[in-house]
């Protein structure tokens, strides 16, 4: 596995953010978690569980763009 650590740049974003850091395993090939970090000391976790790769989507999902 591997830890990427972002760093903002835009002005915006760094007003907000300290960093975004994504574990991305390398056996399944993909991002499992994302975590932000805010200025504030607060931080967000997104877990990405039950995940598919290129499973198909309907394309009725997207007839109302």
């Amino acid at each position: 596995s591997y830890l990427i650590k972002l760093t903002p740049k835009k002005r915006e974003v760094k007003q907000i953010y300290n960093s975004i850091e994504v574990c991305y395993n390398n056996l399944l090939t993909f991002a499992t978690s994302i975590k932000l970090i805010e200025k504030t000391g607060d931080t967000t976790v997104v877990t990405l569980t039950d995940t598919k790769i290129n499973s198909g989507l309907n394309e009725k999902l997207f007839s109302n763009f």
